[in-house]
Order: C-alpha cells, then sequence, then structure tokens
C-alpha cells in the first residue's frame, strides 16, 4: 500500500490557518496519457481500501469548523471534448470522499471552487452512500461503486446550479486523477491506502 502523512502543525507554525491563508496539499496523481469517454464504457466500477492512522489537531487552540479540517477525497477531472460544444473546454472536479475530520461520515460538496482563480465547479458524492459510521476510526474501510451513475448524478446537480448546462453526458472525457491529503488546519494526519482500481474493461 502507499502511506501518506502530513504534519498540518508544522504546515501551521503551531498556530490554526487564518482567512484566506492557503493550505497544503498530498496527492498521489495521474495525469491520463490518453483522455477517456466516460459513455464508452457501460460501468466503471471503482475499488479502494483505505485506513485513516492519525488525524489530530496538533496545537491547543479552538479550532472553526468554517475554516480548519483534514480531509480526503478521490478526485477525477472531467471535460467537455466536444469542439463544437458551448462548453468545450469546461470541466467538473468530481469527488468521491473518504474521509473529513469535522464529520463521522463526509458530507456530499457542490459548489464553485473558490479557493483559486477561475475555480471550477467541484461535486463530490454523499459519503453515506458508502459507508454507515465513521471513516476516521482506525479501522479499514472500502469503497467499491460504479462510477458511471454517479458522474450522471454529479452532472445533473452541476447543471441545476447553473454550470456546463449545454454539456450531454455523451461529451465528457476522464482527463486526470487524484487522492490525499488537503489539510486547511493544524492536524497531524497519515492514511494508508490500498487496492486502487478502476475497470475500464468492465462490459
Amino acid at each position: 500500500g502507499i502511506i501518506l502523512g502530513l504534519n498540518g502543525g508544522a504546515e501551521f507554525g503551531g498556530l490554526p490557518r487564518k482567512e484566506g491563508q492557503f493550505w497544503p496539499h498530498l496527492l498521489v496523481e495521474q495525469q491520463f496519457p490518453r483522455d477517456f469517454k466516460l459513455a464508452d464504457s457501460a460501468t466503471l466500477p471503482f475499488t479502494l481500501d483505505f485506513r485513516i492512522d492519525l488525524c489530530k489537531n496538533a496545537t491547543e487552540s479552538r479550532l472553526d469548523p468554517a475554516l480548519h479540517s483534514a480531509q480526503v477525497t478521490a478526485y477525477w477531472t472531467l471535460h467537455n471534448r466536444n469542439t463544437s460544444s458551448p462548453d468545450f473546454g469546461e470541466m467538473i472536479w468530481f469527488g468521491v470522499p473518504l474521509f473529513d475530520a469535522r464529520h463521522e461520515v463526509p458530507p456530499g460538496h457542490q459548489d464553485l471552487d473558490t479557493a483559486v482563480e477561475n475555480g471550477k465547479f467541484i461535486c463530490t458524492v454523499e459519503g453515506s452512500r458508502f459507508f454507515e459510521g465513521p471513516t476516521g476510526d482506525g479501522q479499514w474501510h472500502k469503497i467499491a461503486c460504479d462510477l458511471v451513475p454517479l458522474v450522471k448524478e454529479a452532472l445533473a446537480a452541476t447543471q441545476a446550479k447553473g454550470f456546463m448546462t449545454k454539456t450531454r453526458f455523451e461529451e465528457l472525457y476522464a482527463t486526470s486523477f487524484n487522492l490525499g491529503w488537503e489539510v486547511p488546519g493544524p492536524y497531524d494526519c497519515e492514511i494508508t491506502l490500498k487496492n486502487l482500481s478502476l475497470d475500464r474493461t468492465a462490459p
């Protein structure tokens, strides 16, 4: 497996993150050498085993959930690659959440990425679709899901918010993948990952 550990206490100098202050990311990621059209696959089974080995506030300070967290999400970038579409080149960050320090089960999220200039729409699925109990309990947890219906739901949610309204599912291509920590808070944290798979050969 792969272990990803991040010392958020040191990253923020032993203090809570301030409003507007950027935060560290520790990710494994892959830029697909050739984009693949989601509609070409009847199913896209995604599987992953993970264990949160550590996640603790590294300061004596009281943290603000609106500013401070440590979270792990599996993300794909989904681009409209139809050159004839008004939405050509636009994209969605589509995510499957694993862990969020603020919640026993990570919630879904649908909104623009406001942390960067010209941020794109982020759409993550509710963790309750995959987990019945806490994911940060130091035990092994497994995700096993078909991404095709989830991406269709994500596109509908994106369009309901007024983004990529001219895009059809058949025009979406997966272009990259990343997985790991985003830590907008002074958390020391560690995760173990294994058995990561996206089966594009499924019938």
